[in-house]
């Protein structure tokens, strides 16, 4: 679709030697319940304001992105399953205020599952099957900003600086512990990850621990946003991270010596 609107594409099996569905300067169009494969391209592409697209229950395989947005912003991706054979999976260039729910995001090759270059901080992961170690490549300030639940739920949200590569395991995502490994694998540079959380408890104090060391206790605003917290990658490290809910029990001491709970 080339400058053409509302327009449905619907149940379809699509084989294209490039991008199988391609939109660009195209707006407000349904692409529903069809399976599309690009060789030696994108599954599906959205170039050049193609902007309020609807994108769901689709197949998408490909060579290169499965799925692709440049310069397309506030399109909305809904139970697709998206896997490339040699590419990257999901990319988001000059794009913001897309949203992505359910479905599955998968590099077959585990190169980069989620591609993001300068997209802002507004594009959204919900529910995408992040079950195993996912790759994640940040560019020109972008965040990847995701929830594991299909509603409510939590949000880790994280960018880089330098331009960075994280390979992720997510291990815990509620509102008492949020707890995920992060492994840098930029060969040459070292990184800088900036973390903010939000959807916690309102008005409560977390630790936040960097492989078992406490790393600082910060308190959530009335949102339930914990304030951003920054930890150092040096070249191809790998970090545990943990922001569990702190132990409020108060504490005294019995002979001076000995410290306990009180109540027990």
């Amino acid at each position: 679709l080339s400058d053409s609107d509302y327009n449905t594409v619907f149940n379809n099996n699509v084989t294209a030697n490039g991008s199988a569905i391609y939109l660009s300067e195209s707006s407000h169009n349904n692409i529903s319940n069809n399976n599309a494969t690009g060789e030696d391209g994108d599954g599906i592409k959205l170039l050049f304001d193609s902007d309020y697209n609807l994108i769901t229950n689709n197949i998408i395989i490909a060579d290169d992105y499965a799925i692709s947005l440049q310069n397309a912003s506030h399109n909305t991706f809904i139970n697709n399953t998206a896997e490339t054979t040699m590419g990257q999976t999901f990319r988001l260039l000059w794009s913001y205020n897309n949203t992505v729910r359910g479905g599955s995001i998968k590099d077959e090759f585990v190169w980069c599952e989620y591609r993001l270059t300068e997209a802002g901080s507004t594009n959204s992961f919900r529910d995408t099957n992040f079950t195993d170690q996912r790759q994640i490549c940040l560019y020109n300030s972008s965040w990847f900003n995701y929830n594991n639940e299909t509603t409510g739920g939590v949000w880790l949200n994280t960018t880089t600086n330098p331009n960075c590569t994280i390979k992720r395991e997510l291990t815990s995502l509620n509102k008492s512990l949020v707890q995920w490994n992060d492994t840098q694998s930029n060969v040459i540079f070292d990184t800088t990850a900036t973390y903010n959380i939000s959807g916690l408890y309102e008005n409560t104090y977390y630790n936040v621990y960097n492989d078992s060391v406490l790393l600082d206790t910060l308190q959530t605003d009335e949102n339930g946003v914990l304030s951003s917290f920054d930890i150092y990658f040096d070249t191809l490290t790998e970090h545990e991270i943990k922001v569990e809910v702190q132990d409020s029990s108060p504490q005294y001491s019995l002979n001076s010596t000995n410290s306990t709970t009180a109540g027990t």
